[in-house]
């Protein structure tokens, strides 16, 4: 299933991109539902095979079980241990229009169980699997809010949009980093599921790009290739894009009144590159900032209802509203509608 990027993430209040309503973690929901912190211990005897929920083990061991399994990649357990470190805690529950949410006022990430009973998920292959895709990818968000949260408020709406799909392409890039090591490991059944999901064509490149360039040592080479073919896709572009202006369109409306929302400035090269940095102070776009931010494949707006969503927003970032008309005179709004 498809997570629209950007919606997965609250910043100003309870309400999405859209201007629906998130619903969070009930402290009043029972026990029997699945929620755990990441501080919560391991336990002893834990099987490492994703399926051992389905053989009954105890229900609230879903997520401890996720916990361990990332524990194996070293990639997934350096994200995990920062999100431990800052205080991050993990719960399942209803999302309605995302796979994941990440609350960054209550520091809280969300997995959507689409409603289905604590039973129902533990004897279910597939969705412990999706779980923790969702999680890898909801781990990386935390990752990258740390260090490069807010970017619609320094940069335009051309620079936003043009920095959410490198973001965006990122978290995929690092599911698939995550899995190929996870198979190292023996996680064969969780690299079969990233073959089967919505970007298996990733996966299967990045399979053949290992296995038949002996020289990437690091695997670097290999997640460049990946990366740069996330962008082949226009669907993946389009509803990254699609996602990111409806963000942009909700933080409008909360703050209509207020300071303006998007700011002047256009990503450099080093903000490029900054988005792949990986655990290991590495960054696998290192090079390639410049050039990306010149190549129109990695840019441009092809998608007719994304280019009208555009303009409208464009329109209203540069326009003053006095007594509810539109003004691009803030002088002459004044002296239309003046103070008091």
């Amino acid at each position: 299933m498809k997570t629209d990027y950007v919606s997965s993430r609250k910043k100003i209040s309870s309400q999405n991109a859209a201007g629906g309503h998130i619903r969070f973690y009930d402290e009043t929901k029972p026990e029997t539902d699945l929620e755990t912190n990441f501080e919560s211990d391991l336990g002893a005897g834990v099987e490492s095979d994703l399926e051992i929920c389905g053989r009954g083990a105890p229900e609230n061991n879903i997520l401890t079980l996720l916990k361990s399994i990332l524990s194996m990649s070293p990639t997934a357990k350096a994200m995990l241990d920062e999100a431990m470190a800052m205080g991050w805690s993990i719960h399942l529950d209803e999302c309605e229009e995302s796979e994941y949410v990440i609350c960054l006022e209550d520091r809280e990430i969300l997995l959507n169980d689409h409603g289905y009973q604590s039973k129902a998920l533990a004897q279910s292959p597939y969705f412990q699997k999706a779980l923790l895709h969702h999680l890898i990818k909801a781990l990386r968000d935390v990752w990258h809010e740390k260090r490069q949260g807010g970017v619609e408020n320094f940069y335009s709406l051309e620079g936003t949009l043009f920095l959410e799909r490198i973001r965006a392409a990122d978290l995929d890039v690092i599911c698939i980093l995550v899995a190929w090591e996870l198979r190292s490991e023996g996680q064969d059944k969780f690299w079969r599921h990233m073959i089967g999901s919505d970007i298996g064509d990733l996966a299967v490149a990045y399979h053949e790009a290992r296995e038949y360039d002996p020289s990437d040592l690091t695997g670097k080479k290999a997640l460049r290739f990946i990366f740069e073919k996330w962008f082949e896709s226009a669907e993946r572009v389009n509803t990254c894009d699609h996602a990111c202006l409806n963000y942009i369109d909700g933080l409008m409306d909360q703050n209509a009144g207020d300071a303006p929302v998007l700011g002047r400035h256009y990503p450099g090269a080093g903000a490029v590159e900054l988005v792949s940095c990986l655990p290991d102070k590495t960054a696998y776009l290192k090079g390639m900032g410049a050039h990306m931010i010149k190549n129109p494949a990695f840019e441009g707006l092809n998608d007719p209802i994304n280019q009208t969503h555009f303009m409208h927003i464009l329109h209203d970032s540069q326009a003053v509203y006095a007594g509810n008309v539109a003004f691009r005179d803030k002088d002459l709004a004044a002296k239309m509608f003046p103070v008091g």
